[in-house]
């Protein structure tokens, strides 16, 4: 670190994101770095940088659109970015509720219609055998 700036090889470690999507988020503005080194080219990020790859982070984890993470980026304000994220945070939690639930109803299905599958088809092998 050097004067409160991150290179992006620390970032990319300290986050464990990519090299790669750091370059892609500036590519896009999503993050856009504190500074770039006009000799070098250089990305340098800073304590605000790493706040907003938090949120993307998060926002990419509920699975939202880089538009819409962008928007949330754009308010500026902790309490209403935490409320925007708790509310996305609990209909995700529902949605993986009732998927587990749908899952879980079908692989109930799947596996007792397998298994009178399986019993019937032994059925008919036991009662075509030569012996009976």
């Amino acid at each position: 670190m050097q004067d409160g700036l991150y290179r992006i090889g620390e970032v990319s470690r300290i986050t464990g994101i990519s090299r790669d999507t750091l370059h892609f988020y500036d590519k896009i503005g999503l993050l856009t770095p504190e500074y770039v080194g006009p000799e070098n080219r250089y990305r340098y990020y800073s304590r605000k940088n790493l706040w907003e790859l938090d949120i993307i982070t998060i926002c990419r984890s509920l699975d939202l659109p880089l538009e819409r993470i962008r928007e949330i980026l754009s308010l500026r304000d902790n309490g209403k970015i935490a409320g925007i994220l708790m509310a996305y945070r609990q209909e995700a939690l529902r949605r993986r509720d009732y998927y587990g639930r749908v899952a879980a109803a079908r692989i109930r299905r799947g596996t007792g219609m397998a298994v009178s599958s399986q019993v019937s088809t032994s059925c008919r092998m036991i009662s075509s055998h030569p012996a009976w």
